[in-house]
């Protein structure tokens, strides 16, 4: 309706809790002038998930390939959480890049010598959403993902969400 609008509340961490909501639709109802009227939302968190086999260099240690995973892992994660959030759609940097995870996998220990297969260096991963009931669904993400506006990518609150796992050695 003409006069109103969302104002989408975007936190430090994924989760907009209900009392910053509350400060922000308090001081929107302060600020703007009748007839028009705002309503402060948090954003949808679309998750992702992503498994993955790393091969290492012949010779690699078992606790060297341990590290060299968690290095990579947490390389993942940190990219995930620093996506921009779209201010308006189509915001340049609020893109999900799935060549940029699988260099960040690749370059994250010395070790590491290729992911996955060939020509599919990610065994999985998936983009999960939130259907009307609070339960969550997950589709196969075949592609890089723009954030739309109101929406916030980050990591599926599952198990293992960033799997990583040694490929077998011959």
């Amino acid at each position: 309706l003409a006069g109103t609008f969302i104002l989408y509340v975007y936190g430090i961490s994924p989760d907009v809790g209900a009392s910053l909501l509350q400060n922000v639709q308090d001081a929107i109802n302060s600020t703007v002038a009748y007839p028009c009227s705002g309503l402060a939302v948090a954003p949808d968190l679309v998750g992702i998930s992503l498994s993955t086999t790393v091969i290492f260099v012949p010779g690699t240690s078992t606790a060297t390939a341990t590290q060299a995973l968690q290095t990579a892992a947490t390389a993942v994660q940190s990219y995930i959480d620093n996506l921009a959030v779209p201010a308006v759609p189509a915001t340049p940097g609020a893109t999900f890049v799935l060549n940029q995870v699988s260099s960040l996998i690749l370059n994250a220990d010395p070790s590491i010598l290729d992911i996955g297969q060939p020509n599919i260096p990610l065994n999985s991963i998936y983009i999960w959403r939130s259907r009307a009931d609070g339960t969550r669904y997950s589709r196969t993400l075949i592609g890089d993902y723009t954030q739309a506006l109101g929406e916030r990518l980050v990591t599926e609150n599952i198990a293992n969400a960033i799997q990583l796992t040694q490929a077998a050695t011959n």
